[in-house]
């Protein structure tokens, strides 16, 4: 069995893998940089209202009939509504808890994510699963 590490943590060491995360850390470091009062909030596997996941795999399912999908990358799928209202309770909380907002005006980080964990094959299956249950079937948009 492969030995998986924990979860990140705020405080960890960035060690970005793709441009796109190399240029998520850059956009971090030039705000703590600047030396304004900030609240940076990371978050991943984020999904928005809609297929969006399902979209990108209908294509190749309705050509192939064997997809793999990778087993081996763990997350939770977390919504933009679920991050969104996150956002706002931590936004209010501003408002009404001075220690909330001094650690902003010394700067912080948190990391928002939906609880649990899977795969990305583990929630392809689920959404087949689903898809199956509703009769659902997935076609190009």
């Amino acid at each position: 069995m492969v030995q998986r590490r924990p979860p990140y943590r705020e405080h960890d060491t960035a060690a970005p893998l793709s441009a796109y995360g190399r240029t998520k850390l850059a956009g971090e470091e030039a705000i703590r940089a600047s030396g304004c009062a900030h609240l940076i909030i990371r978050t991943g596997w984020s999904t928005r209202r809609g297929p969006q996941f399902p979209a990108h795999y209908s294509a190749p399912c309705a050509q192939q009939s064997e997809l793999r999908i990778v087993d081996d990358q763990h997350g939770a799928p977390t919504s933009a509504r679920l991050i969104a209202q996150i956002t706002a309770v931590m936004l209010h909380t501003l408002s009404v808890e001075p220690s909330a907002l001094e650690r902003v005006r010394m700067g912080t980080t948190v990391n928002v994510a939906a609880s649990g964990e899977t795969t990305w094959y583990g929630f392809a299956s689920e959404m087949r699963s689903l898809a199956a249950q509703l009769k659902f079937h997935l076609v190009r948009s």
